[in-house]
């Protein structure tokens, strides 16, 4: 599992979060995405109310969980499109 780290880098925020171009890798916003696969993945376990109501000491390592998941489907993706 990956820590989670709060101290966000400025610029690699921004790359994640903004509208850079039609046509930019990765693309624009795909951290909107990334966070909505993610929320997804912790929906399975939880209501929204139970995830409106997560204490970050609980978010955060659940995040993370959610992410690693995110990532491994990512990988799965990519290898079976690589063939």
């Amino acid at each position: 599992m990956h820590q989670v780290d709060c101290d966000v880098d400025p610029v690699y925020f921004s790359e994640l979060f903004t509208y850079r171009g039609a046509h930019t890798n990765p693309p624009s916003r795909v951290g909107y995405f990334i966070g909505a696969l993610a929320a997804q993945d912790l929906a399975k376990h939880r209501s929204l109310t139970e995830l409106a109501h997560m204490q970050p000491n609980t978010v955060r390592p659940e995040l993370a969980k959610a992410l690693d998941h995110v990532r491994a489907a990512f990988e799965k993706n990519e290898a079976g499109a690589q063939r």
